[in-house]
């Protein structure tokens, strides 16, 4: 009986604030350590390391058949446009492997038609592709809605020069999903897509 007492003394001290119950675990006011030195010794302490950043992969060289690629150096998948219509997509160190492209005016081809090319070749003309700098500024935000941008992919453009031969590569940070985070690069995107890459078909069909 002494000892269930006891404990209800235990108790009703614990659930009370100022009673000397906290003393009974060596948690009294006067071992507190002071609020400054607590500050001081987090500051003193050096932060953890984070995580290593991911590296990515050098832009390979863009083969001799092809015309335009677009590689991205976090996934390591180069696509290539190349002079003949063909579409061929490689993934690491593996062998390019051909697609089919997805054209937005010719959904029945399975390769680039020369008016297709035309378009696209119009788009380089337009941004004036080879007097670009090789490192385009991010765009962080839709300059006219504001929204952010979210699936950011470290990508570079490369192209061959019909007239030269000379391959210029400009590299630029895009959320695939909004153009205009591609900056001077826009019209060169949207017309790869509209005529090879498709993402407006996955685009047209959530909507």
């Amino acid at each position: 009986m002494s000892r269930l007492l006891l404990l209800l003394t235990l108790l009703v001290a614990c659930d009370h604030p100022g009673t000397p119950a906290g003393g009974l675990f060596g948690g009294g006011d006067d071992d507190k350590p002071d609020e400054q030195d607590m500050i001081a010794q987090l500051e003193a302490e050096p932060e953890a390391p984070g995580p290593a950043p991911r590296m990515l992969a050098p832009v390979p060289p863009l083969p001799n058949s092809a015309w335009i690629q677009v590689f991205d150096r976090s996934s390591r998948i180069a696509h290539q446009v190349h002079g003949d219509g063909r579409y061929l997509v490689q993934v690491g160190d593996g062998s390019a492997q051909e697609m089919p492209v997805i054209s937005r005016e010719e959904p029945e081809r399975r390769d680039l038609s020369e008016v297709a090319r035309q378009r696209i070749a119009q788009a380089v003309h337009d941004v004036r592709f080879h007097t670009l700098s090789p490192h385009l500024p991010p765009v962080e935000v839709h300059p006219t809605t504001g929204i952010p941008t979210t699936d950011v992919r470290p990508l570079a453009f490369s192209v061959r020069d019909d007239g030269s031969g000379r391959v210029h590569t400009v590299e630029v940070k895009g959320d695939l999903s909004m153009p205009e985070s591609f900056g001077a690069l826009q019209p060169l995107w949207t017309a790869l897509d509209d005529e090879v890459f498709g993402r407006w078909l996955e685009e047209a069909l959530d909507r």
